[in-house]
């Protein structure tokens, strides 16, 4: 009995955040993390969240999935991020902070309907793990990514690796254009 009536506090606590969300002005799909689509609200989440702007411009993410797991509502996300920052230099913009690397990615699924008014399935990122630099990172992967996921980061494959990272690239400069048709300082036509 004290089983449900835990779940019943849980339940009430999510409905009173939805609440509390729904009393907030929150700009729609732009807020971070919270998107009709998996991989717009991890990119979303860590273009927040990942990296702090080194020369006061703005994060943008793409990312790759490697592997999802869902438990209830709590979905877990393996994926490979590039997220760089882009400031303006004279009409141009510049590349700053940047990270390009796997990532775990923590998410709650809005099947039940807990924020009601909100597409179907909603999704909602809530944090992410980053494995260790340096001779820690094998050891970290090989920990906590699932054997699919670290098959597709083709680690040992070097001309994979390129073409994902050609492939993200493409996707980030997609975005920041959407958002300011300045060019990019590193495009081989600049």
């Amino acid at each position: 009995m004290g089983g449900l009536k835990n779940l019943r506090s849980a339940r009430l606590a999510v409905l009173m955040l939805a609440s509390g969300l729904a009393a907030c002005v929150l700009p729609g799909a732009g807020w971070p993390g919270l998107n009709s689509d998996l991989t717009s609200a991890v990119d979303g989440y860590l273009a927040a969240f990942l990296i702090e702007p080194a020369h006061g411009g703005q994060v943008h993410c793409a990312s790759e999935t490697l592997e999802v797991e869902q438990t209830g509502d709590a979905v877990k996300a393996w994926v490979w991020a590039l997220c760089e920052e882009f400031y303006r230099v004279e009409g141009a913009l510049q590349v700053g902070a940047s990270h390009n690397g796997p990532l775990i990615v923590y998410l709650f699924s809005n099947e039940d309907d807990f924020l009601p008014g909100l597409e179907d399935p909603t999704y909602m990122a809530t944090g992410f793990s980053a494995p260790r630099d340096g001779s820690l990172l094998a050891d970290d992967i090989a920990r906590f990514f699932p054997p699919a996921a670290i098959e597709r980061m083709c680690l040992e494959d070097a001309d994979c690796g390129n073409a994902r990272t050609e492939r993200l690239e493409e996707a980030l400069e997609q975005k920041v254009h959407l958002h300011c048709p300045l060019p990019i300082a590193t495009d081989p036509a600049n």
